[in-house]
């Protein structure tokens, strides 16, 4: 593999859109993204019959299968000497533990398809980590059908990266501290596809009212507020006498409640609240660690601008564990009634379950501020094909991204077109299998320049970084419907 990945650089190559279509070098992604967008648009008739990929998903329903485990991934302070969170950047090495870390681990077969999903209480994980868990699975779980979530929670995990700039910003990779941890998230995942037993699924949504805003009115300078996804949807996988195994949560809110500058510990912010009173409710009291019956995964969702309520500006800038249990909470008694909902409702014992992928070229890094430009060129980038992924269980179909789209692309270039045109259920899981950017649209992208637009200020492949990722998300999921 190392043979395979290279800086960035801005020498032309050619390269594949999938196993079944190449572009020429003429078509590789120029400063304007002009070629490059163009290619998958003429490729794009092509491309709908094959997902990006070379094989034809299966569509038909089956007796369906669940497994569910979790694994505490917090590193060992002892062990591996000095460590910082995934937080900010330069933040203090921690101090201790405020919370465990969770590997939470679903894993679906209905006989046709098998799948797991693994959502781990950390900041962000890259593509490198996705495979440094594959290697060490022993149940047959396919590259492709392993999707990875991180709950996006900055008091998580550093030094598991493999990006240069990645590690100058929040830690050098500690090679055995990322063996160790793809070792715990790769028995997880084996423990689930070890314990499979008969389920049903059904689900539910619901628009929630004050709980999620858009943090840019508060940005300098005034940038326009397009709203956030105010959806939350839950996905709920019962047992043969309906008790619930396992809860899905999707809803968009950054968690930067915690960790403080002040008490930089290790932390899943208000996700671990969150997950802890999901799974108190439904499983007798107990979490799931403790014993308890259902296993809670909070998958975030359209989170590029989205942040936690907090509409006064003054309180929306304090950070501290308060606000981490408040929030927290509050989101999970919004949370319950749509879970009542999705239980009250008839389960499906026979699913489809179906993944669809499309792989495209890195995009050339295009700095969208001198600070960048300067780190990517002291630290370049390994490049490699990207993949975007989908998932389908039965009539939702789940959209993985591999970074932080905003509110335009996750919903209106994703989400709301992939409802239109499939007729299923859509959410969005960011920062999933892979971490590459903050993904702004056109409009956002040219509001600013200046460090107060983050979202543009973070943007790594220029102006057209969103219209690439929404048309790769929306091929990945062609075949599923």
């Amino acid at each position: 593999m190392k043979q395979a990945l290279k800086p960035w650089s801005k020498k032309k190559r050619s390269t594949a859109l999938g196993p079944v279509l190449r572009v020429p070098a003429r078509t590789r992604w120029s400063p304007s993204g002009r070629g490059f967008l163009l290619a998958l648009l003429l490729f794009l008739p092509a491309a709908a019959g094959c997902g990006g990929s070379a094989e034809k998903p299966v569509l038909r329903a089956s007796p369906l299968w669940v497994g569910v485990s979790v694994e505490d991934i917090t590193p060992d302070l002892e062990k591996y000497g000095t460590l910082r969170p995934m937080a900010y950047l330069f933040t203090p090495p921690v101090r201790g533990v405020k919370d465990p870390l969770y590997a939470r681990v679903l894993v679906l077969d209905n006989g046709i398809e098998r799948a797991a999903w693994v959502v781990l209480d950390t900041c962000l994980i890259d593509r490198f980590f996705c495979d440094a868990v594959h290697s060490r699975l022993t149940t047959g779980i396919r590259r492709e059908r392993l999707f990875l979530s991180a709950v996006h929670s900055h008091g998580g995990i550093a030094h598991i990266q493999e990006q240069p700039a990645f590690q100058f910003l929040y830690g050098a990779k500690k090679p055995e501290l990322l063996a160790d941890t793809a070792e715990k998230v790769a028995a997880a995942v084996d423990r689930a596809a070890r314990s499979l037993q008969p389920a049903t699924f059904s689900h539910a949504a619901m628009d929630l009212e004050r709980l999620n805003q858009s943090r840019r009115p508060f940005s300098r300078p005034p940038l326009e507020d397009r709203g956030t996804d105010p959806e939350m949807t839950v996905l709920v996988f019962s047992g043969e006498a309906g008790e619930p195994l396992a809860v899905v949560s999707n809803f968009a809110a950054h968690p930067t409640l915690t960790p403080t500058w002040q008490e930089p510990y290790y932390t899943s912010d208000f996700v671990g609240v969150f997950n802890d009173a999901v799974e108190r409710r439904y499983g007798g009291g107990l979490s799931f660690p403790e014993g308890g019956g259902v296993l809670s995964l909070f998958v975030n969702g359209i989170l590029g601008d989205a942040e936690p309520y907090y509409p006064d500006p003054v309180e929306r800038e304090i950070q501290s564990w308060e606000k981490r249990i408040e929030y927290g909470t509050r989101l999970a008694e919004a949370a319950f009634p749509i879970v009542d909902a999705a239980r009250a409702r008839s389960g499906r014992a026979e699913v489809v379950l179906a993944a669809g992928s499309f792989t495209f070229p890195m995009p050339e890094v295009v700095p969208a501020h001198p600070l960048i430009e300067l780190l990517v060129r002291v630290f370049p980038l390994i490049t490699y094909d990207v993949a975007m992924t989908a998932l389908r269980v039965d009539d939702v179909l789940v959209s993985f991204f591999p970074g932080e789209p905003t509110t335009p692309v996750g919903l209106g270039a994703i989400k709301n077109p992939l409802k239109a045109v499939s007729g299923l259920h859509v959410v969005v899981a960011a920062t999933s299998s892979d971490y590459l950017s903050y993904v702004p649209d056109r409009r956002q992208y040219d509001e600013g320049t200046g460090t107060g637009n983050y979202e543009r200020f973070i943007c790594m492949f220029g102006p057209q970084t969103g219209e690439i990722f929404s048309t790769a998300a929306r091929l990945a999921a062609r075949g599923l419907y």
